[in-house]
């Protein structure tokens, strides 16, 4: 069996589709209307599929993201739907396409790729680490007290699509920088994909609702979020948050408590919150707040000196990383990082031996520095002098957790 990797002609399109929706076992529904939102929804020219004969037995995506770092952005390969047929499994196809994939990213200048696992067991292989924690969250409306110091001044608002259309995007484009693993979205994103609101996508809720945060006068954050409408003996409706952005927490806490009291609600929900989130910490009763953590984003590394000084950093210092990369040996070797007093760095390929050693996985997972390289040192994913892992804990953390708003 001969298994060729290609980008799909426009005329297979509709297969591909085929092969991407079956792939997450789901069933394919072809009609015109879906396959125009395919279309505008994806970047076709960085598909990859892999045919058996003329059969699509692989599907393989990206996004061209500019994508927030601690300090900056850089170019990231947004991996996405990437299936392998079932009659096809462990025959080297996966593998043959992220081959393909980071070698095609390499060549766009994309130091980054990054990716969210539909099981955490895969991605390990190729270099990607976990960079980032999701909270799943929820909490009773009527135990959503908040303490008296925390302030929330100006009004929310609810808005119709086309005015939130037209006010949204310029928020989200004031924060998602200071976010890492947040990426900027270009106007066709919010039109084809983040406003996009069909019926069969809804889960039994309603359309998706638009608040605003205003302060005199001044948007200065927004959510948007459905109701679940549950009519017994009484109102037991759950109010389900999509996404909530804000300048500052003084405007995230005001949305939230405006969801909270929500009236004929029982409850708030929402399947994705960062790992710093201000709620539990407002509540009167922090208990009330149900938490479950688990992975949000992943990341691999493609070109150490680019990300390495691409981003910022918290102290200064000097450390020469040793890094293992079994997926693409010509990675691995020893990098120094030379951070100054402004926390910018340069990183280049040395001969000199290093004082910190760690797979590209574990690069990965500490990039962002939301994972703090001590708590790898001491499960053995990171090696090396004590004093150099020290200060590459202090160097790659940062204030803010990663945190990725939307899965791509």
């Amino acid at each position: 069996m001969t298994i060729d990797i290609r980008v799909p002609p426009e005329s297979e399109i509709a297969a591909f589709r085929t092969a991407v929706v079956e792939g997450f076992s789901d069933e394919a529904k072809n009609d015109p209307e879906r396959i125009d939102r395919f279309r505008k929804a994806f970047e076709l020219d960085r598909f990859l599929a892999a045919y058996d004969g003329d059969d699509i037995v692989g599907t393989f995506g990206a996004f061209s993201f500019d994508m927030a770092v601690p300090g900056g952005t850089l170019p990231t390969a947004g991996t996405t739907i990437v299936t392998v047929r079932p009659t096809h499994r462990r025959q080297g196809i996966l593998t043959a396409m992220m081959d393909r994939h980071f070698s095609d990213a390499a060549e766009k200048g994309e130091p980054l790729a990054a990716l969210w696992a539909s099981e955490s067991s895969i991605y390990g292989r190729f270099g990607y680490g976990m960079a980032s924690y999701m909270n799943d969250v929820s909490i009773e409306s009527d135990r959503g007290a908040f303490r008296p110091t925390v302030e929330a001044p100006g009004r929310v608002r609810l808005i119709a699509v086309d005015e939130a259309k037209q006010v949204i995007p310029p928020i989200y484009e004031r924060v998602w920088r200071e976010r890492p693993g947040s990426f900027g979205r270009p106007g066709p994103w919010w039109e084809d994909r983040w406003f996009r609101d069909d019926p069969e996508d809804r889960g039994g809720a309603t359309a998706w609702k638009y608040v605003v945060h205003d302060v005199e006068g001044e948007y200065k954050g927004y959510a948007r979020y459905r109701v679940k409408l549950d009519w017994g003996p009484f109102p037991n409706n759950e109010v389900k948050l999509g996404e909530i952005q804000g300048v500052d927490a003084a405007s995230r806490l005001a949305l939230w408590r405006y969801l909270l009291d929500i009236d004929l609600a029982v409850k708030v929900t929402c399947w994705n919150q960062p790992a710093d989130l201000e709620v539990p910490w407002a509540l009167v009763e922090h208990r009330r707040m149900g938490q479950r953590r688990t992975d949000g984003l992943w990341v691999r590394i493609l070109d150490v000196e680019k990300a390495l000084a691409g981003r910022a950093y918290r102290v200064p210092g000097s450390l020469v990383l040793g890094v293992k990369d079994d997926f693409r040996p010509e990675t691995s070797g020893a990098y120094r990082l030379e951070i100054d007093q402004s926390g910018a760095a340069t990183c280049s390929r040395t001969d000199e031996a290093a004082q910190i050693f760690m797979s590209m996985e574990t690069l990965g997972s500490v990039y962002f520095g939301g994972i703090p390289v001590h708590e790898l040192a001491n499960v053995g994913l990171v090696a090396g002098d004590r004093s150099a892992i020290d200060l590459a804990d202090l160097a790659f953390g940062w204030g803010v957790s990663p945190f990725c708003p939307e899965i791509f």
